[in-house]
Formats: structure tokens, sequence, C-alpha cells
């Protein structure tokens, strides 16, 4: 099957970053399968002096069989989350992006064989979040192709919201059995800290130009639907440019089934 990159923005949080990764390995069917981007800002003492001890080192290599790379940022905060994926993918060596978090956890056996089952589908992945009801895939899995043909991984903080608003319109979002464990300390009562308490959402304004739904970035996720749609049906996903047809004509409404949980739910934004 085709290798799965995992991608993770990590800062001041070795034990769940640990906790996180030991849930993917344990869960693997073949460490082969997998590889782990991990995304560290540099003066991020704390972490970068974890993933540099022989401890964490002889578990990837010898318990794990993983290959793990540590990728070094000059700091550039969670409104800029987008960043750090932006590179991280161009380099990694998989088929599959997994967007990951150092506050997720997997509970799923053979997960990435799941993942495996789509190797001839342009699709956006979506694991079931099961302390989560919310209608977007949080932990997204796209093909690598969606970067090299767009040229990026977002354009936006919210990197989840902006792939998840762009694969809906086209129909490409495919449920898979994987769950996953968001331990977010509004979901569960744990991690309340700074990390979690300092995050910044660029949406509810949108006339700020870094907001989800300000003009541009509408316009900006219009043109990559576009060219995802020209693109399948090259492959010989022809459904999918069909699909995309009806929603920009009106008689599908693609965010119809979302909008029972959207009050609810985070971060929807008000584009639906």
């Amino acid at each position: 099957m085709k290798k799965i990159s995992v991608l993770l923005a990590t800062r001041d949080r070795p034990e769940m970053l640990e906790a996180s990764i030991d849930s993917l390995m344990i869960n693997v069917s073949d460490s082969e399968n997998v590889e782990i981007l991990l995304g560290i800002d540099d003066d991020d003492k704390k972490t970068l002096e974890f993933v540099q001890t022989d401890e964490f080192q002889n578990k990837m290599q010898d318990e794990y069989n993983v290959d793990v790379q540590a990728v070094l940022f000059e700091r550039m905060g969670y409104k800029n989350l987008h960043q750090y994926m932006n590179q991280l993918w161009g380099q990694a060596n998989g088929e599959w992006l997994m967007l990951w978090n150092d506050d997720a956890i997997m509970e799923t056996k053979d997960w990435d064989l799941e993942i495996g089952k789509f190797d001839d589908e342009f699709a956006l992945l979506k694991f079931n979040q099961t302390n989560h009801m919310h209608p977007y895939a949080l932990f997204p899995v796209i093909p690598t192709d969606w970067c090299r043909l767009i040229g990026h991984f977002s354009l936006n903080s919210q990197n989840d919201a902006w792939l998840n608003l762009i694969a809906k319109p086209l129909g490409i979002i495919r449920n898979i059995p994987v769950d996953v464990m968001h331990d977010r300390f509004d979901l569960t009562g744990n991690n309340n800290d700074e990390i979690f308490n300092s995050r910044e959402y660029a949406e509810g304004n949108p006339e700020d130009p870094d907001d989800l739904m300000h003009e541009n970035m509408v316009k900006s996720r219009d043109a990559i639907m576009h060219k995802i749609s020209w693109y399948c049906d090259r492959i010989g996903q022809t459904e999918v440019a069909e699909y995309f047809s009806k929603v920009k004509t009106g008689e599908i409404d693609p965010f119809d089934d979302w909008k029972e949980i959207r009050d609810n739910s985070v971060g929807l934004g008000s584009g639906l």
C-alpha cells in the first residue's frame, strides 16, 4: 500500500506528543506504511530535548521501526499553523498526508490498512471522532497529489476546515471506520495548558483578510475546487465534476447534512 506521511506540528507538549505517537504505532499494522514529520519551533527547548533523548530515539527506531523527522521552524504561532503544514508536506515521502495533533489518540487497530483501501481514489478520508460530534474531518487524510496539484496544503490556519470546505462541494469526503479520540481540554477536561488557551481561530470576522470566510479565501477555495474537479475528470473520477456542476447550479446543497449539528459544533464558519 501507499505510504502515509503523518504531519504533526507540536509545541511544549512532549508527554502528549509521545502518547499520541504511541497510539499510532501501537495500532498500525505495519510501521513501513508510515512516516512521521514533526514541526517543532526552534525555541521549544522542552520538545527539542525530548525528541533527541536516547529513550525516544530508541523507541522510534528499535521498538516501532518508524522514520521520525523533526523539522525546525522559526516560531510562527497558531495563526500560521498552515505554514507549518505547507513546509512539512514538501518534505514528505508518502502518497497520503495525514493531519495529526499532539492531543489526538488513535483507537483503531490497523488504521493504516483502512486508509490503504482508498489508494486508487482521490478523496479526503474522515476518521470517526469518538468524543466530538463534528461534521468536519478534524484529522483529514488527503492524497499527496492534492498538494502537488495545488502547490500547498492550506492557506488558512484552520487546516482541517480549509480542506473540508474544499472537499465537501466536490463530494469527495469518505468516512472510514477508524476511531480517534481528541483529548482537548474543552472536550475531555484534560490538557488545560498554555497551548490550548493561546489558540486563535481565524474565523468569525469575514472582513479580516486572514479569516476563513474572507472573500479572497472563498475565491481561493473555489479556484482549487475547479482545479481538483478538472484533475479528477482526467484520472477517471468523472462523478466529481458531475456532482460539482450540480452544486454550482444550486441543484445540490453539499452542506445540507452538516446543518443539523452546525450549531453545536466548533469552527463551522458562516459559509454554511
